[in-house]
């Protein structure tokens, strides 16, 4: 109905262009048809004199009503479509280039029409609320004004609610504070209702990226490029500030209020902005409401008595006084995460979607328990350990208990089916993976300000609201969904301000980096941006959003924060230019103190600013501890415990060799690793795969899988692509979990190959330069020669020596070079799925080269050449023609023992299989054996002559 009036609204402007043009040219310079068809001599008149005054005119004539012809198809096309929407009558469109002239005169007339009554239009529309499809995320939500169609989450009043030091508030350190009853208004959805200026303010708003447009915007949110005349009609203060360009040009960074049914679809090309969060609408202080009774928190805390119902609330909790006012919000589908709704704890104010985001990790955090506990036989206690017990997580089930009250979507949000690796190989357009949760800094209720020019934090809570911001960051994103798991880069001197004497807890968290000064943090930004512009450059894109939403298999390049505070003067130019360079690949910054060239907010202790957002999340020094240690136990960044099952150590006397395995012709240990000089790291992938240390043994702390990303990556020496390494290694997870995957182990195997490498700096040669054993070029990875040396690369490069030999001197030279390198089959004791191909590719190498060496050692050295065929047969003891070839060499030195075994070990192989022995095997054994015995009675029968 809003959107029919807006319509009429505008019915004046096209009826006086659409007559009033034509009357016009028609009393000014005539019927624009003459009278009659040119003859031949006014043509020839008008060639050999074009440019006359009469000529002139008859041109702008038709000019002027070609222009409102153009015009006329315009309107009748807008008109049609229009009616479109309720007939599903068929869509008319008007030529390709005369479009961009179409949306000019469209969009100036929409905003010269309905400027007087934009703001009633935008204040209806906001207060229908956004709708409320399938939620495509769990954790993102906007905030609306209440409605009385859906319970609506009641917000505690928090002026002067916070304690000012944590001895003022009751142990534990988290608690969850009673919330003030909803307002009868709020109850019955009747309320006064927002005006126009409100209305704007408290409404969803899209913020413009570089090579953004309004076509692909509506289409992003409304789903149908079409309608952008209905953004346009809501944002009249960018017509004038763009003047006639508008809505064909926008600028970067400009806000554009959306329509009320407004839904994000997904990032998309020349749409890549993320939506602002809403403010919350202001408190009516005009109308207190005095709250209900407080109600005897149901689950008292560990080792504490619940308070008696007629016990009054404790001072300085919400139920304790008259609530200044009652807001009321309801989430509601949006994209981006801000906190619809605000819950009090005992040491600040936290957003919803954080809270979900606490209660997942507390869940977290009782499975890796589970996972870890060791069942007893005894029965004394059925408690659980004091260590296990902790208040923070005993307050968490308060959160849980509010949300699945007022929020249940963040507690069982809806099943999203990723597409695993596979599947978006088999169909890379059909198999999306779904929409990213929110950041940290969603979490934390400020947006993507941090990304934006930077933003300052100054007042009373500014430093409990750097920890809130802090917690989030850390806070966000699940298991499965890598690109919303934000990270931190914070000095050490923030560090310490921020959580006093829990600093050094807090440092051992994987997603935290401390830096020793405001330096070193700020390089390490402009590393990573570097790092992350390469690779968004690679895959073609302009940003992350971009790069996610064309390659799923990129790697994950969730939000990087610096928190720090406020830096001299000196570094403001540089890190400007860092937040700048770093808002396309989601790197920013939060400073503690003012920040001229970006955005300041002076926040209040209760988490009120004086500007957009209206509130965000603060935390006292304890409070963010406490949530810090959950995190960190969800994480894994905690040592287990003590009651975690430990590997048994490894015998002495303990081989990796196979049992059965032939011994080694020459002596050698393939587990000693070549003389590198402690440059390169040895790589074994031929018997047991392992990183190998100066002695010979295996180096510890490498992953499972990298390190079967390890010998993926040596057996495809000239490198392999992403998605070919995610579909062999991780092919059954889902497309982002297989990239943060794969970028964990790679992190990994890093940090193992240049520990065994053993330079004096793990990251660093002697001359300074970083040490990347695992590189990355343009979407492949391989290992880099100079630093990793493997031992099948070892064979391959002594084969092609051989092959190019001149002589067989030379040739038997190389040949034992590679043979002293195998240890065994391609990665023994391994069932990777991927291998069986290349494992039989590497044994038939393997065999030829032992059948090679043993042809060029028969005459010479006939032991080690019977020895060499033993060898080639264990890694084919299904082979006739391998097993001709060792009974020859055993019938050469004359063992009759080792041709039966021979011969019954390929019987033993083949009748498993389910193959008959080949004849010719069977009569060469008995052929070989006669004449044996034969010689053998022979020798025999003349030494009993001599004797006699």
């Amino acid at each position: 109905m809003q959107r029919t009036r807006y319509r009429l609204h505008e019915l004046p402007g096209y009826v006086l262009l659409f007559v009033a043009p034509p009357v016009a040219l028609v009393g000014l310079l005539g019927w624009p048809l003459p009278d009659q068809v040119p003859s031949r001599t006014q043509w020839q008149a008008w060639l050999a004199e074009p440019l006359t005054w009469h000529s002139i005119v008859a041109a702008a004539t038709i000019a002027g009503w070609l222009m409102w012809g153009i015009y006329a198809a315009t309107a009748v096309c807008e008109v049609y479509r229009w009616m479109s929407r309720g007939r599903r009558l068929p869509r008319l469109s008007i030529p390709g280039p005369l479009q961009a002239l179409s949306a000019a005169v469209l969009g100036s007339t929409a905003i010269s029409a309905s400027a007087s009554g934009a703001a009633q239009a935008s204040a209806a529309l906001v207060d229908a609320g956004l709708s409320q499809p399938a939620q495509p995320h769990p954790d993102r939500h906007l905030a609306t004004t209440t409605t009385a169609a859906r319970p609506a989450l009641t917000v505690a009043t928090v002026a002067n609610a916070v304690p000012t030091s944590a001895t003022d508030r009751q142990a534990p350190i988290i608690g969850l504070l009673a919330a003030s009853a909803p307002s009868a208004d709020a109850a019955s959805g009747l309320g006064t209702s927002a005006t126009g200026a409100e209305a704007t303010r408290t409404a969803a708003r899209y913020q413009a990226r570089p090579g953004d447009w309004l076509w692909h915007i509506a289409d992003r949110f409304l789903g149908d490029p079409r309608r952008y005349p209905d953004i346009a009609a809501l944002n009249p203060h960018l017509a004038a500030e763009h003047g006639a360009g508008f809505p064909d040009h926008i600028e970067p960074g400009d806000l554009l209020i959306l329509p009320a049914d407004a839904r994000d679809r997904g990032p998309r090309p020349h749409a890549t902005g993320s939506v602002r969060p809403p403010r919350p609408t202001p408190p009516a202080t005009d109308t207190p409401h005095e709250p209900g009774p407080a109600r005897p928190d149901p689950s008292p805390r560990h080792g504490q008595p619940s308070k008696p119902p007629d016990q009054p609330a404790p001072a300085g909790s919400a139920s304790a006084r008259p609530s200044a006012t009652n807001s009321a919000t309801t989430p509601a589908d949006d994209q981006t995460g801000a906190a619809p709704g605000w819950i009090q704890l005992a040491g600040g104010c936290i957003g919803v979607g954080f809270a979900a985001g606490l209660v997942y990790a507390a869940a977290t955090v009782y499975k890796r328990r589970r996972h870890r506990h060791r069942p007893t036989t005894t029965t004394a206690s059925l408690q659980l350990p004091e260590a296990e017990s902790s208040a923070a997580l005993t307050t968490v089930t308060g959160l849980r208990r509010m949300l699945r009250r007022h929020a249940p979507h963040l507690l069982d949000p809806p099943v999203q089916t990723a597409p695993t690796v596979r599947e978006y190989r088999n169909d890379p357009v059909g198999a999306r993976p779904p929409q990213v949760g929110p950041t940290g800094s969603e979490l934390a209720g400020i947006g993507d300000l941090p990304a934006h020019g930077g933003l300052g934090l100054t007042g009373p809570g500014a430093t409990d609201a750097a920890r809130a911001i802090l917690a989030a960051t850390l806070t966000a994103g699940r298991l499965d969904d890598p690109d919303a798991q934000s990270r931190a880069v914070v000095t050490q001197t923030a560090l310490s301000t921020l959580l006093s004497h829990y600093a050094d807890q807090a440092a051992a968290m994987r997603r935290l980096t401390v830096s020793a000064s405001f330096a070193d943090a700020l390089t390490t930004i402009e590393e990573e941006i570097i790092r992350r512009s390469r690779i968004v450059a690679d895959h073609e894109s302009t940003d992350v959003a971009t790069l996610r939403a064309s390659d799923p298999l990129a790697e994950p390049l969730p939000q990087l924060l610096l928190i720090a505070e406020r830096p001299d003067d000196s570094w403001h130019r540089r890190l400007a230019t860092a937040i700048t360079l770093g808002g396309p690949v989601d790197v920013g910054a939060v400073v503690i103190g003012h920040w001229p060239p970006g955005t300041t907010l002076t926040v209040a202790a209760d988490g009120t600013t004086d500007t957009d957002p209206a509130r965000v999340a603060v935390l006292d020094a304890a409070a963010a501890h406490d949530i810090l240690t959950v995190l960190a136990e969800a994480h894994g960044d905690t040592p287990p415990e003590a009651n975690q099952r430990q590997p048994a150590p490894a015998s002495p006397n303990q081989s990796e060799s196979t049992p059965g395995q032939p011994d080694r012709p020459d002596g050698t240990d393939p587990a000693t690793p070549p003389a590198t000089g402690g440059t390169t790291a040895a790589v074994r992938i031929l018997g047991v795969p392992a990183i190998l240390g100066p002695d010979g043994t295996a180096v510890r702390g490498l992953r499972a899988k990298a390190l079967e990303l390890l010998v993926y990556l040596a057996v495809h020496r000239s490198g392999a692509a992403l998605g070919d390494i995610m579909e062999a290694v991780w092919g059954d997870a889902t497309t982002r979990r297989a990239a943060e995957r794969l970028s964990t182990c790679v992190a990994n195997l890093r940090s193992v190959l240049r520990a065994a490498a053993q330079h004096e700096k793990p990251d660093q040669d002697a001359a300074g330069q970083r040490i990347d054993p695992v590189v990355n070029t343009g979407g492949r990875y391989h290992l880099d020669p100079t630093l990793v040396h493997v031992d099948w690369w070892t064979v391959l490069d002594a084969c092609t020596q051989a092959a190019a030999a001149g002589d067989d001197t030379t040739r038997l030279t190389h040949l034992r070079t590679a043979t002293a390198a195998v240890g065994g089959a391609l990665a023994e004791n391994t069932d990777y799925e991927w291998i069986d191909t290349d494992r039989e590719l590497v044994r038939r190498r393997l065999v030829t080269i032992y059948l090679d060496t043993a042809r060029l050692l028969a005459d010479t050295d006939p032991h080690q050449a019977r020895t060499l065929l033993d060898q080639a047969c264990h890694l084919d003891p299904l082979s006739d023609s391998l097993a001709r070839h060792a009974i020859r060499a055993a019938a050469r030195l004359g063992d009759t023992d080792a041709i039966r075994h021979r011969l019954s070990i390929l019987r033993r192989e083949l009748d498993d299989t389910g193959i008959d022995i080949d004849p010719e095997t069977e009569q060469l054994a008995a052929d070989l054996l006669h004449q044996l015995a034969d010689a053998t009675a022979t020798t025999a029968a003349q030494s009993t002559e001599r004797t006699s």
